[in-house]
């Protein structure tokens, strides 16, 4: 494939070569971009792995919203959780050591995460938010009993809380940038989702008729020159870049979205979503709309907790 770098309107369209690239990515856990612009109408799904090249712009402006059923332009995405059995007993807030009714099957440095019963509803008026933290192991006990690295932030009960084991799925993004141009007829321009310890540097999103990004379920991952970029008019719910039902993610850069540049938020927390984030920092410049956006101008963020 050769990437497309003449301006103005391209007849070619490399989506079949790209979607080719990342099959091969999904074997071997590598690929090579060569800098340029790449005219893309079909959704892209880039799998765990490392993601290497120039600078390469996704464009989707030209695309067919209809050819995107899942609402979504590039989908960079990790394996699926798998449920654990359930709790032996509850845990207290500062609890390390957990024990299973049956085999855990875990090894030291998995992760896995807690997703517990509604006890508060967020800004009291989401109540499908589930409280959940996600971990770390440490240590192997034996079959059924861990510790992991950090105590319990909250309690559990035994019959509220499901257990789920992630699949520590890693994407590091090394071009020496990747934008992706969404269409505003499709909801997001990129989406993230189910990852740990990722590498999001140098990542540029623009359009989405939602959000530009969305990280969705992920764990100790982080992005440096991070672009979110949405200007789609729709009045509420429309955003620069979103982080949900996440822990201990970093970003760094610049996000607009025309109701808000950035936020954090949760979702129906179906197959064990922790549900809210806790531990998420944007450091950067953030901002909305002068007069319809919730922020109003352009302002400097400081770090952002929500826990």
């Amino acid at each position: 494939m050769v990437a497309q770098t003449r301006p103005g309107k391209r007849d070619d369209d490399d989506s079949a070569a790209l979607i080719e690239i990342f099959a091969d990515m999904a074997k071997t856990g590598r690929a090579v971009l060569p800098g340029g612009m790449y005219k893309v109408s079909k959704p892209l799904v880039i799998p765990a792995g490392v993601i290497e090249g120039g600078d390469a712009v996704f464009d989707f402006r030209e695309a067919n919203p209809g050819d995107f059923p899942g609402g979504i332009c590039l989908l960079v995405k990790g394996g699926p959780r798998m449920k654990l059995p359930s709790l032996q007993r509850n845990l207290s807030v500062g609890t390390r050591m957990f024990r299973f009714e049956g085999p855990h099957g875990l090894l030291a440095g998995d992760a896995f995460q807690l997703s517990g019963t509604v006890d508060f509803a967020g800004n009291g008026a989401r109540s499908y938010y589930r409280k959940g933290e996600m971990f770390r192991v440490a240590k192997i006990l034996d079959s059924t009993g861990l510790r992991v690295e950090n105590g319990c932030r909250d309690t559990y009960t035994v019959a509220g809380t499901e257990i789920w084991k992630r699949t520590g799925d890693r994407f590091t993004q090394r071009c020496t940038s990747l934008t992706i141009i969404g269409h505003d007829g499709v909801d997001y321009a990129a989406l993230v989702k189910n990852l740990d310890r990722s590498i999001l540097s140098n990542f540029k999103c623009e359009g989405g008729r939602l959000a530009a990004l969305y990280i969705d379920d992920c764990f100790q991952s982080f992005g440096e020159n991070v672009r979110a970029w949405q200007t789609e008019n729709g009045g509420l719910d429309r955003y620069g870049c979103i982080i949900g039902n996440s822990q201990d993610v970093t970003i760094r850069g610049e996000c607009y979205g025309h109701f808000n540049g950035f936020t954090v938020g949760g979702d129906n927390p179906i197959n064990g979503k922790v549900g809210m984030n806790r531990d998420c920092h944007f450091f950067g410049r953030a901002g909305s709309h002068p007069t319809a956006g919730l922020s109003g101008g352009i302002f400097t963020v400081t770090p952002s907790i929500a826990a």
